[in-house]
């Protein structure tokens, strides 16, 4: 059985070789292995392979720019540049916290 410390470093590896960035590709591997840990596996890393081959041809962005637009108190809008949703979420979920800090919500 294949450990979650030695999984997320080496699907990261593969993807970096690629030249996806080191720190979003990170982001991008542990939430695929996250998915199987916590038994989401229709969004685990059997699906590796195609974001890879989806990389290669141009059509996912790595690294990404997004860009976040505040649309008012706890709101925004973002724009993931053609990225790994993955690493999109997680660029919007750090935001809805940091919204929540100064609104009550985000």
């Amino acid at each position: 059985m294949v450990q979650e410390r030695e999984l997320v470093p080496f699907l990261t590896n593969v993807l970096t070789r690629y030249g996806a960035q080191v720190e979003q590709a990170s982001i991008v591997c542990k939430s695929l292995v996250w998915s199987d840990l916590v038994g989401r596996v229709t969004h685990g890393v059997w699906r590796f392979p195609t974001y890879l081959k989806r990389f290669r041809a141009g059509l996912l962005r790595c690294p990404c720019n997004p860009t976040i637009e505040k649309t008012g108190a706890g709101t925004c809008r973002i724009d993931g540049d053609g990225g790994f949703g993955h690493y999109v979420g997680f660029i919007a979920m750090q935001n809805a916290i940091e919204q929540a800090r100064e609104a009550g919500c985000g």
